[in-house]
């Protein structure tokens, strides 16, 4: 018994496909070189860069209270101003302007914290971690001086009123020293137990400017030993330098 059936063409081959690309071979090898030249052109475009990054913990400058976030973004700007800018180029001889220097960092906060980045991206990493570094060095610097003034003006004031005390202490002894001398020399005149009664007023008087005097003394050393111990307590505080 025959089958009838339909005969069907055969599958185009490798051989086929060989064959086609080796006709089009300047079109396929055209499309190779492009590729490659396109590829590389994107690979020289894009430099790579480098970003090295400083923390300081900022802690409130004395005076200033609790640090708040209106004062760190002054901070911030501080960090970047014109000035310490211009001192980081003068000392890192990075080859930028002041403008390419401040477009290249980065000053920014970690959240619910009082921690400033300072971040700087270069195309070397050596200069990249050396400006991000002066940069924090310039600005710990001036907090540092910051810290130091307030305490040598509250020094200063301290030891001022000092002075002023110990010169008021001195002056009501004197009172008191002289006051005392004059009641003894009045007393001597008298052989009898009590004097007269005008020496008896006057010596009277005297006492009573000695109990003054007295009293005197003794509120200003009060004052003074409050002010000796606020002036151990500044010299002691660990920020003090």
């Amino acid at each position: 018994m025959m089958m009838n059936g339909t005969a069907t063409a055969d599958a185009p081959g490798i051989d086929e496909y060989a064959k086609v690309l080796w006709r089009r071979k300047f079109i396929v090898l055209v499309s190779v070189i492009g590729c490659f030249v396109l590829a590389s052109l994107y690979a020289g475009s894009t430099t790579e860069m480098f970003t090295a990054e400083a923390r300081i913990v900022l802690g409130p400058l004395p005076g200033d209270g609790q640090v708040l976030d209106l004062v760190l973004d002054a901070e911030a700007e501080r960090m970047q101003s014109n000035g310490r800018t211009d001192s980081v180029i003068a000392a890192t001889g990075v080859a930028a302007d002041r403008r390419a220097v401040q477009q290249d960092l980065e000053v920014l906060f970690t959240p619910d914290s009082d921690v400033l980045r300072v971040k700087y991206s270069t195309t070397d990493p050596e200069i990249a971690a050396k400006v991000a570094n002066a940069f924090a060095s310039s600005y710990l610097a001036e907090r540092e001086g910051q810290a130091n003034k307030f305490f040598q003006d509250k020094l200063a004031v301290l030891n001022s009123d000092l002075t002023e005390l110990n010169t008021r202490i001195q002056a009501q002894e004197s009172i008191i020293f002289e006051r005392n001398n004059l009641i003894q020399g009045e007393l001597v005149k008298y052989p009898i137990p009590a004097p007269p009664p005008a020496g008896q007023d006057l010596i009277g008087a005297w006492r009573t400017e000695v109990g003054r005097a007295q009293g005197e003394v003794a509120r200003s050393e009060g004052d003074r030993a409050a002010l000796l111990n606020d002036r151990s307590d500044l010299i002691a505080s660990p920020v003090y330098g």
